[in-house]
């Protein structure tokens, strides 16, 4: 059954910048994704998380990546 790849999730934020040029927290990265800071924190850690379809969606515009690349296909 397909579920998110927690790992890629981590490693896309922990790439990126804050708006100050700082590393990216979950709790920046949720705020700028308009999702709770928990949501965040399971995407990231919570292997059996199946976060909607809408969640997916804004992280992928986001870093402006495929929702299928967020998947891990078994």
């Amino acid at each position: 059954m397909p579920r998110l790849d927690n790992r890629k999730i981590r490693k896309l934020r922990q790439g990126s910048m804050d708006s100050a040029g700082n590393d990216m927290l979950p709790a920046t990265l949720a705020a700028e994704l308009e999702i709770t800071h928990p949501t965040m924190t399971r995407m990231e850690h919570d292997e059996d998380y199946n976060p909607g379809v809408l969640t997916l969606l804004r992280v992928s515009e986001y870093f402006n990546v495929t929702i299928d690349s967020l998947i891990i296909k078994d």
